[in-house]
């Protein structure tokens, strides 16, 4: 009888592994991809935290109403899976969805702000240098109010569901940070783990590596009439301590027609 009982839970064991998003995900490193694999421009490494309450925000020209009010705006609208430009990089294609499905989306903000600008350790007001570093125009910096979010997404496909983590923010322009960003009433980027979400999406990336951080990340853009998404499963493969390879195979957009060439810009501000 025991024995049959540890026959029984090994089985189950391993049934419960084939159905993880990312079964080959193993060893598994926590923290986000874009650790090794993102890209941070010049200014980020500049950025301080001052906490703020709304009264300060909006001296600092923000908008903490406009704010709050696209991020709460909830999302069921139609996505598209579409395939990467490098889908084949790092694995094999994904499967477990539908190619047309629909998409849900609930925001929940911990309406806690921050002001996020030029630290004055490494910033006078013209200039922004590390010491013995190069410098950068401190007018190239954009500032950023932000708040931690919870968000909640479902696809109608089944393909994930799940939590994530992450900001919601109001950027006032700096020109490094490109045209366009404090256009948006509120942005919010979010993720979670691969292993925390639940659904039949499978990827398969290459074998052996000696490690793989994986994640659902998911990139909000509101303005006062719109809102358009991406939701982007994918993992970084660490081929050494300081190398790797992205495995993103897929990634959706939302609604379909707001988005028909590239993926929507990034925010630039990834932790």
């Amino acid at each position: 009888m025991n024995k049959l009982w540890i026959a029984l839970l090994l089985v189950g064991c391993a049934s419960a592994e084939s159905e993880r998003i990312c079964a080959a995900c193993e060893p598994e490193r926590m923290g986000d991809t874009g650790d090794l694999g993102g890209s941070q421009t010049a200014c980020g490494y500049f950025r301080a935290p001052e906490p703020v309450d709304a009264t300060r925000a909006a001296e600092l020209g923000f908008d903490v109403e406009a704010l709050e009010s696209a991020i709460a705006r909830p999302i069921d609208m139609p996505m598209e899976w579409r395939s990467s430009s490098g889908a084949s990089v790092g694995g094999g294609p994904a499967r477990g969805y539908d190619p047309l499905t629909n998409v849900t989306v609930r925001v929940r903000s911990a309406r806690v702000y921050r002001h996020m600008r030029p630290d004055p350790q490494y910033c006078d007001g013209t200039t922004c240098r590390w010491p013995g570093g190069d410098a950068e125009p401190q007018a190239n910096c954009a500032r950023t109010l932000e708040t931690d979010v919870q968000v909640e997404v479902a696809t109608a496909d089944g393909a994930v569901r799940g939590t994530l983590v992450g900001a919601a923010m109001q950027v006032r322009s700096g020109a490094e940070q490109g045209a366009g960003l404090a256009a948006w009433d509120g942005l919010v980027e979010a993720t979670a783990p691969l292993s925390e979400i639940e659904g039949s999406l499978r990827l398969d990336p290459q074998r052996g590596a000696q490690g793989y951080r994986s994640e659902l990340y998911v990139l909000l853009q509101h303005s006062a009439a719109a809102t358009n998404g991406e939701l982007i499963p994918r993992v970084f493969i660490e081929t050494s301590d300081n190398t790797g390879v992205d495995h993103s195979p897929i990634y959706g957009v939302f609604p379909p027609a707001g988005n028909p060439g590239q993926p929507l810009l990034d925010a630039g501000m990834r932790r």
